[in-house]
């Protein structure tokens, strides 16, 4: 499909009125800014907002499903690539602390504002958030197979507010960001019991012992609930 230029320049601004929406959300609070507010920060007019979104409320539910969205894109890659389900959820929990250093204002959007979405935005975003976590229970499942599904489930969404919260209450931006990145990892780590990333490393390239591991299927988790996890 060929993009026109003033397609591309369309999608640019429509990126911008997004960052610069969440920004102001996540600084404001989402009663407090107005449509002229995104507009000028954006650097366009008010009026030429709704060029783009129909509402305030729709700039706010795609500011969150774009984060959720991108979120369980990049999960599927990363279970998708891993070689066993032990460097599967290092590479959940990487992803995840870069997501939230990254994404710290959609963060806040949700926990503070999802309630002025309607219903069905809500789903959306929640079942869109439910299939992320259920990369991580399907890689828990793997590692600790004697477990029940609601155990896993616990231990993800926990993990997941675990590295959330520990952003959120941080000023940003930090001093050492990779440092912050590799404590945050190591907590996570250890509250899920993940194998060490050297060793799972070293496994995986040298083909050395290790317990049986297979491929972590790409069906859903049935049976879960309300997860909210950005």
């Amino acid at each position: 499909m060929n993009v026109t230029p003033r397609g591309l320049a369309k999608a640019d601004r429509r990126a911008q009125i997004l960052d610069s929406a969440a920004r102001l959300f996540a600084h404001r609070g989402y009663a407090q800014v107005t449509v002229a507010a995104i507009g000028e920060r954006s650097g366009v007019t008010g009026p030429a907002v709704y060029r783009h979104f129909r509402s305030k409320e729709a700039i706010l539910a795609e500011v969150l499903h774009s984060a959720s969205k991108g979120l369980l894109e990049d999960a599927g890659g990363t279970c998708s690539d891993a070689p066993t389900p032990g460097a599967a959820l290092n590479g959940l929990i990487e992803l995840h602390v870069k997501f939230a250093l990254s994404n710290s204002a959609a963060i806040r959007i949700q926990d503070r504002d999802l309630t002025f979405l309607s219903s069905p935005d809500r789903r959306r975003i929640r079942s869109t958030q439910k299939d992320y976590v259920s990369h991580w229970t399907r890689v828990l499942a793997h590692l600790r197979p004697d477990e029940p599904e609601e155990s896993h489930v616990t231990r993800a969404v926990g993990t997941i507010g675990l590295i959330n919260s520990a952003v959120c209450a941080r000023a940003l931006p930090l001093e050492d960001p990779a440092a912050f990145a590799a404590t945050l990892q190591e907590m996570a780590s250890l509250a899920l019991g993940a194998p060490h990333q050297a060793a799972e490393t070293e496994r995986s390239e040298t083909g050395g012992a290790q317990p049986p591991q297979t491929a972590v299927p790409a069906t859903s988790s049935p049976g879960m609930g309300r997860k909210d996890t950005i």
